[in-house]
């Protein structure tokens, strides 16, 4: 609007201007840099997060990454200038940081960078567990059973580089004697440098050991080092109980293996041992998890805060005891804090009429706002404010330490065709065309989010800003333990044609087993590009009875 008022007065002056010669005041269009493509030699996959102005190559093995020659850039608007130049050979050992000028002052700046993965093997009979390869130090741990003297270690596997192109100075198939470290240097075809490494072998004090055990309410892993070559496993019993029962899910490699118990109950104490052989741990005990249901999860405990409803914990039933778990862009009547409400457009809430069970639902509606368009959504945490008329904050995740294995919720979706595209914020990469379905999307996530990173608070610790996109959730974080996602582009309509609640299950996909998260987020959008201000103004989702299984 600004923009539009100095451009129609720019004009203005023009027309009664008597000098000759003039400045041009007409203000430069926003153009937004971004690279959508970068080509090259021996990258295996290149991955482009747009929000974050981050390009990461992941190198093959046999790559130099101290000479990474970069063969093409494509550019989402062509009006792109960098300041230097991006392609040609380039050390990438430490992020290449580039930036993009479009018009005048407007300068954005993308990282580079390379991820590679040297696949190494080193492997010794009567081996105990995995070998260990310190990268930085160039160090080789190898352990094998107490039985076995150093004086004579055959070894029966190695590679410490890159396939095909490594060579060794001395063979060490050949080598027996480790009751000293072995130096080896690694020359690679190519390349003038040279690596050298040490190999390290010691004995274990026993040769069955348990690292780690992750028990969830109905499962529980069990992370140990055996004797390669050997059977290895573990059985357990309820506490209390006489016979043993063997664990039917064992994944070995080499020495090392997990186990999978899941014939488990909540809040019950198990003994379990491992073996390797003959020979097994003392048994040793853990209690798994409790089971804990969505806070309000059907959405029947809601408050008046103004203009709109707040849906808060069952277990706080009275003012001013009562404290909101869901939020919404309505605003935040809690924290105090104005949103879409406050303006005139309610974007979520309780409906009386459509619900799946129980007396109520929530619904969200995605809406015109005079002068941009707002998706319904509902999600973990609280509106942290307005940023202008722009968008808005909000800060994701409620405190939560279970791990289940998936979310259950039952939902109905009114999709409507695209009509609302903002082409100033949605993404170059993002293509959207007038008239195809609209999308509400659901997704769940568990992570160990530290709120002084991520800009939220201790209580809501990732905070997302709509209208600076280096903010947006990352489903594949480097905090994230956890994550699930549901998106539906039509109506759900029963087998009569007509629109009715389905019931939709969203599994937890973790990274690992080991990990306890701090924090856990649940966000529900009637339009999934709603960030970007784009989506249908005649989309509406309801959802009813959220419940995790476990």
């Amino acid at each position: 609007m600004l923009r539009c008022l100095s451009y129609f007065l720019s004009l203005a002056l023009l027309a009664f201007s008597a000098v000759s010669c003039f400045e041009n005041d007409l203000p430069y269009p926003y153009v937004r840099a971004s690279i959508t493509g970068l080509e090259a030699e021996g990258v295996i996959s290149c991955e482009i997060d747009e929000p974050r102005n981050t390009i990461t190559l992941h190198l093959d093995e046999t790559t130099d990454i101290k000479r990474v020659n970069i063969t093409g850039v494509t550019y989402g608007q062509k009006e792109t200038w960098p300041e230097k130049e991006i392609r040609g050979v380039k050390d990438l050992r430490d992020p290449l940081y580039v930036t993009l000028r479009t018009y005048e002052e407007q300068r954005y700046v993308w990282k580079i960078q390379a991820k590679q993965s040297v696949s190494r093997a080193f492997r010794v009979q009567n081996q105990v567990g995995k070998t260990v390869f310190d990268d930085n130090h160039h160090l080789i741990l190898a352990t094998v059973s107490k039985a076995i003297s150093l004086t004579y270690i055959v070894v029966d596997s190695v590679k410490l580089g890159p396939r095909d192109i490594t060579s060794c100075d001395i063979d060490l198939k050949s080598v027996h004697n480790f009751t000293e470290p072995v130096d080896v240097t690694l020359s690679f075809q190519g390349r003038p440098e040279t690596e050298d490494w040490q190999v390290w072998i010691q004995q274990s004090d026993k040769d069955i050991l348990v690292n780690s055990v992750s028990p969830r309410s109905r499962r529980a892993w069990i992370d140990a080092s055996g004797l390669a070559g050997k059977a290895n496993g573990v059985r357990y019993r309820q506490e209390g109980q006489t016979e043993w029962k063997e664990c039917d899910s064992v994944l070995v490699e080499g020495g090392s293996f997990q186990c999978l118990i899941d014939t488990l109950q909540p809040l019950t104490t198990y003994e379990y041992v491992a073996y390797t052989g003959e020979e097994e741990t003392d048994p040793e005990t853990f209690t798994t998890e409790d089971e804990q249901p969505v806070p309000n999860g059907g959405f029947e405990y809601v408050t008046p805060a103004g203009s709109f409803y707040e849906w808060y914990y069952p277990d706080a039933p009275t003012a001013p005891e009562r404290t909101a778990w869901w939020g919404s862009g309505n605003g935040s009547k809690v924290m105090g804090i104005s949103g879409s409400a406050d303006m005139g457009y309610v974007i979520t809430e309780p409906d009386e009429t459509e619900k799946a069970s129980g007396d109520r639902s929530a619904k969200l509606i995605s809406r015109w706002a005079v002068v941009k368009f707002a998706a319904g959504n509902l999600f973990s945490g609280y509106f942290a404010g307005l940023v202008g008329t722009k968008g808005g904050m909000v800060n994701y995740g409620r405190p939560f330490t279970l791990r289940p294995d998936s979310l259950k919720c039952s939902i109905k979706y009114h999709c409507g065709p695209i009509n609302r595209i903002s082409e100033t914020d949605i993404p170059a990469d993002i293509h959207v065309t007038p008239g195809q379905n609209d999308e509400c999307q659901v997704f769940i996530a568990l992570g160990n989010w530290d709120y002084k990173k991520y800009g939220g608070s201790a209580e809501c610790p990732v905070q997302v800003n709509t209208t600076d996109r280096t903010t947006k959730f990352a489903p594949d974080g480097e905090s994230v333990i956890a994550y699930g996602e549901y998106r539906l582009n039509r109506s759900t309509l029963n087998a009569e044609g007509q629109e009715d609640w389905i019931e939709i299950a969203i599994p937890f996909v973790y990274k690992d087993n080991f990990t306890i998260p701090t924090h856990l987020i649940i966000c529900c959008a009637s339009s999934s590009l709603g960030d970007y201000f784009t989506g249908s103004d005649q989309s509406i989702l309801w959802i009813d009875d959220v419940r995790f299984v476990y």
